[in-house]
């Protein structure tokens, strides 16, 4: 939030939810000068240039929040100055850190000086299972917990990824966030096209977002809703992670996994049943079924290369939805590309 052009994005964000929303708010994320004895001088300018705005997320006691991404490139000393700073010219503020890494010694260290922890979460199926523990830590440190949620980090232009398991660390996110009684939840990202994104787009259609809801309204309201419709979701990539590629095309190098978990390479079928059914997955001649329970039942198959793949649910012998996925399976590629391609079989409505 340095005033630069992406500061400009700022006032426009915020004239836009006056316009849109009212009711909608903004959690400020600062960028701040991360250079060794660098001052807070910067973000002060830049959080007077919105301080009045209503559209600004504030805490029930008038605090501005302020949960800048990465904090520990500064000292502690950095962000309290900052806070007085900002105190001295009549600003309250609330301090929400987003560590790369929050280990219990570093919520020691800031949490005097902070409302509340947050962190940027790992980026494999596996790890979620310890966002509830860190829900649970900042809860007995009197803090607030803001838990991550993420869909995948796939990096071609870096030559890394790590393994989301189709939709399983978006789902697991969610779920602990939930499980650990968070109080507040950070989609990391919404539209950073470089690592990974929860937006809608040509790619994944609305079924991130979609599947989002149901667990959104699970984590407000504290019950899981009622499934009221049969929709199926696919996850899935495009290619194998160990397609043949065009070695002189990729000067990445070939992709690698960052940490975490091990490559896998299968197609995930995510069901909202509203009754027990029969799930089908269909690659080529290959055929792979199981019978699902009414809720969310999450199926998968082992990729297979040169097909499309092609999702049903079936009652008492009759087929009640089907659908194809938009994007074929290669067997060779120029370039790597590991993220997950994803649709729906419902079409929900748009406002």
């Amino acid at each position: 939030m340095t005033p630069d052009e992406r500061f400009h994005q700022l006032p426009q964000m915020l004239a836009a939810v006056k316009a849109v929303d009212p009711g909608f708010r903004i959690m400020i994320s600062p960028d701040f000068d991360t250079a060794a004895g660098a001052s807070p001088q910067s973000v002060v300018d830049a959080v007077m240039k919105v301080k009045d705005d209503r559209s600004v997320y504030r805490l029930a006691d008038g605090r501005m929040v302020l949960a800048p991404f990465y904090p520990e490139r500064q000292p502690l000393s950095f962000w309290t100055s900052l806070h007085d700073q900002l105190e001295a010219k009549g600003v309250k503020t609330a301090l929400v850190p987003i560590f790369l890494s929050s280990t219990s010694e570093v919520k020691r260290q800031w949490s005097a000086a902070v409302a509340g922890f947050s962190s940027w979460g790992s980026r494999w199926a596996s790890a979620t299972k310890d966002y509830a523990q860190e829900s649970h830590d900042s809860h007995q440190w009197g803090k607030l917990w803001m838990s991550p949620v993420a869909f995948e980090d796939v990096r071609p232009h870096e030559g890394y990824f790590w393994e989301p398991s189709n939709s399983a660390e978006l789902r697991g996110s969610f779920q602990q966030a939930i499980t650990g009684n968070s109080d507040w939840m950070s989609l990391t990202t919404w539209n950073d096209y470089t690592e990974s994104w929860m937006s809608p787009s040509a790619q994944r259609g609305y079924a991130v977002v979609d599947v989002s809801a149901y667990y959104l309204q699970w984590f407000k309201t504290g019950q899981a809703p009622r499934v009221v419709r049969d929709t199926l979701f696919y996850f899935h990539r495009s290619q194998r992670t160990d397609a043949p590629y065009d070695t002189s095309k990729q000067s990445a190098g070939p992709m690698k996994i960052r940490m975490g978990d091990p490559a896998s390479n299968t197609v995930e079928l995510l069901a909202f049943l509203t009754e027990p059914g029969q799930l089908s997955i269909t690659q080529g001649g290959q055929i792979k079924s199981m019978d699902a329970p009414a809720g969310v039942t999450s199926f998968t198959a082992e990729l297979v290369a040169g097909t499309t793949p092609k999702f049903a649910l079936s009652r008492n012998g009759k087929q009640v939805q089907q659908m194809t996925s938009a994007f074929p399976i290669a067997t060779q590629v120029k370039l790597q590309n590991f993220m997950n391609h994803a649709g729906s079989s419902r079409a929900c409505p748009r406002l």
